[in-house]
């Protein structure tokens, strides 16, 4: 899957360009457009995949996201899901109101780490709730490719995700799905005023630059009316909540207006569409779902082909319950002796969370550290995890001596309306890949290599 020989020949031809100098990189970034939320060092060597391996991935991600979107089916007629998710007043309010939309999950980018055989992949989580990348990565991926093109004598491999605007295009796609029939419609990008981020101001940059009005809008600010959903005046057609759910349910516990606004206009159906749906922030981005797709309690609502779906892809998963019991590795422990002896084998979870925070590997942290963040997550959908030890590959960063230095890498398959579009990589020393961890988002480039 991850082809080893020909990132160590890219990194061999980067490491010993001496025209690239550190100036000229500079002022080649300074010339692209904007491509990262958080500053990083910019990897030099892309994650190269194997071709060969991408049937399997596009097949395996879209196979994941219709699963995720039964589990949304699931929760909105099952009350034995609803009553393991028990997400709050808040979430179900808008989860009924909203109805059964023609797709839950239309914008999803999955998170896993291949092993360190560098030939299987595991889905970590789900990102569903607007996830950070769906704009940036395209651009990440031309700049890199036209930096190998430009500096190097063979021809660069190929790029995934290669066109310059698929989000837009998806986000529009999943407009019409949703029954939206305005030409250029109005689009209402969630951001809390003062907390922007940068893709979230590049993307209303990139619709007006098409003529497609935008704007980036605090949820607050929003006014339910006769016509629809107001935002200084004008109605919103479109919503592209880029708000992440923890920070989305902390903001509706302070404003529950909010909560009330939204659920007014979607129980009329006056519009706007909502792009994710309520039940894809909620339900199949919570990490509970990991839970439950391994809880032996729901196995009748799963058939043998997503069963054995579920053991491909997603590690061993359990709920924090306190009392509970579980089988890991074909053993019965109680959880909270599981936890205890197993900690180095062990990841926990919050229910969601922000930028990597919630979560706790366990042979990073200290016991005291370890029984903390459990203490403070039982009960409260987050959930335990076994451990998968990313693939270590090279990785040439940006103001260093251009020597490779082995990173601990994901590889993110991002699907759009049901079909995979492309992938995404994340590198970083730290066991927690992710950018605001220390890490740098990266390149992913396809060989043709078996």
């Amino acid at each position: 899957m991850i082809d080893l020989a020909r990132a160590e020949s890219l990194r061999s031809s980067i490491g010993g360009d001496t025209t690239l100098t550190e100036e000229r990189l500079a002022s080649f970034l300074a010339a692209q457009p904007c491509f990262r939320n958080k500053d990083f060092p910019f990897a030099l060597t892309p994650l190269c995949v194997s071709k060969s391996c991408l049937p399997a991935l596009r097949a395996s991600a879209e196979a994941y996201v219709r699963l995720l979107e039964k589990i949304v089916m699931l929760y909105r007629r099952d009350p034995a899901v609803r009553a393991f998710y028990n997400l709050g007043r808040h979430a179900e309010r808008l989860i009924e109101a909203e109805g059964g939309p023609v797709r839950s999950v239309n914008i999803c980018r999955l998170d896993g780490y291949v092993t360190r055989s560098a030939k299987e992949l595991r889905v970590l989580e789900n990102n569903a709730d607007a996830p950070a990348g769906t704009f940036f990565t395209p651009r990440i991926n031309q700049i890199t490719r036209a930096l190998l093109a430009a500096h190097l004598t063979e021809c660069p491999p190929e790029v995934p995700m290669d066109d310059r605007q698929p989000f837009l295009d998806a986000l529009l796609d999943a407009y019409r799905e949703a029954g939206g029939t305005v030409e250029r419609p109005f689009t209402a990008i969630l951001q809390p005023r003062g907390k922007g981020n940068r893709e979230s101001d590049e993307i209303a940059a990139a619709m007006n630059a098409l003529g497609w009005p935008a704007v980036v809008a605090d949820p607050r600010e929003l006014i339910a009316a006769s016509e629809g959903l107001l935002h200084h005046g004008k109605r919103i057609d479109l919503i592209w909540n880029k708000i992440n759910t923890a920070l989305w349910n902390s903001i509706v516990a302070n404003a529950s207006s909010v909560v009330d606004v939204l659920c007014d206009v979607m129980k009329r159906r006056v519009g706007p569409v909502h792009i994710n749906s309520f039940g894809a922030r909620h339900v199949a981005e919570a990490k509970t779902s990991l839970g439950f797709v391994h809880d032996p309690r729901f196995a009748d609502r799963f058939t043998p082909t997503e069963k054995q779906l579920i053991g491909r892809l997603v590690p061993w998963t359990a709920r924090l319950e306190r009392g509970a019991e579980v089988k890991f590795e074909g053993i019965r422990f109680r959880l909270s002796d599981l936890l205890r002896i197993r900690q180095s084998d062990l990841v926990v979870k919050q229910q969601y969370d922000i930028r990597g925070d919630g979560v706790t590997v366990g042979r990073a942290a200290t016991p005291a550290e370890w029984d903390r963040a459990i203490e403070a997550m039982w009960d409260s959908g987050a959930v335990v995890q076994r451990y998968v030890a990313p693939v270590k590959y090279p990785v040439v960063l940006a103001g260093t001596d251009r020597c490779a230095t082995p990173m601990n890498v994901s590889l993110d398959s991002f699907v759009f309306n049901g079909k995979f579009v492309g992938l995404g990589a994340k590198a970083s020393t730290n066991d927690r890949v992710n950018v605001f961890q220390g890490g740098s988002k990266i390149a992913v480039l396809v060989t043709e290599t078996n």
